[in-house]
């Protein structure tokens, strides 16, 4: 009877091992979800479960936003580009605000991902006015 009793304590200490470890976990992944909730608030993503549409909402205006900001870049680039060939037509060289707008276009260029990227060059392309030489070279610049 003694090994009975003793067994059945050594079943519930490891039970209540085993119980005390997943509670620790548990802890641990409430904290972790909690620090994660407070970083997706931040970041403006909802994560309430009954307005689970409302993120696809905000995805969805964020890709327009971006679309619309490489469009706005593309338009902003031919422009330029097309004065760049008046001026090289004229025989000048890029003055030092030339030069400094050069720089700024570069580095919009540089943070648009992939996908604006690709409708600045679609853009680009499109754009009938410009010298084939001109949009070869800009189109392929940023890559």
């Amino acid at each position: 009877m003694k090994i009975s009793i003793a067994t059945s304590i050594l079943i519930l200490l490891v039970a209540a091992l085993f119980g005390f470890h997943s509670h620790q976990q548990l802890v641990t992944l409430r904290e972790t979800h909690a620090k994660l909730v407070a970083s997706a608030n931040q970041l403006g993503i909802s994560v309430d479960p009954s307005r689970a549409d409302a993120s696809a909402r905000i995805t969805k205006r964020e890709r327009e936003d971006q679309e619309a900001d490489a469009k706005a870049t593309a338009v902003e680039f031919i422009a330029f580009a097309r004065k760049m060939e008046a001026n090289l037509e004229k025989g000048g060289e890029p003055d030092e605000s030339q030069q400094k707008r050069i720089m700024d276009i570069m580095d919009r260029m540089m943070s648009l991902d992939s996908a604006q990227l690709k409708i600045l060059i679609a853009e680009f392309r499109a754009a009938k006015d410009l010298k084939d030489e001109t949009a070869r070279v800009s189109s392929t610049s940023p890559s």
